[in-house]
């Protein structure tokens, strides 16, 4: 049963390269997390907002991190759009913009 969510937003723009993250902390728990962008504003510029990490709870109580992709490395692949994990701990949103301004919004459903 879905026992929560929590919608956090950040905002990133102007001229040149532009970047911010945003973290959600919590206890361990059955987490769904999906991105999306509520606006955006550009004249040929780039905009996303995705994931850039998340931590879950192992079961000898120690917590792992899954990191991805950041950066114009690799524009189409990094940064995933939704990720789960049923003890999940954390998650870091990354907004990122070129010429361009956006609003990411990070949305965590949770379940118990």
């Amino acid at each position: 049963m879905l026992s929560g969510m929590r919608t956090i937003g950040i905002t990133a723009g102007g001229s040149g390269g532009n970047s911010a993250t945003v973290d959600i902390d919590f206890p361990p728990v059955y987490t769904v997390v999906a991105i999306t962008i509520s606006r955006m504003g550009t004249s040929g510029g780039v905009a996303r907002a995705g994931i850039l990490n998340f931590r879950f709870r192992n079961s000898d109580g120690s917590d792992s991190q899954v990191d991805f992709p950041g950066g114009p490395d690799d524009p189409f692949n990094a940064l995933p759009a939704a990720v789960s994990h049923d003890q999940m701990t954390h998650v870091t949103m990354q907004v990122e913009t070129f010429d361009a301004w956006t609003r990411g919004l990070c949305t965590t459903y949770f379940w118990s």
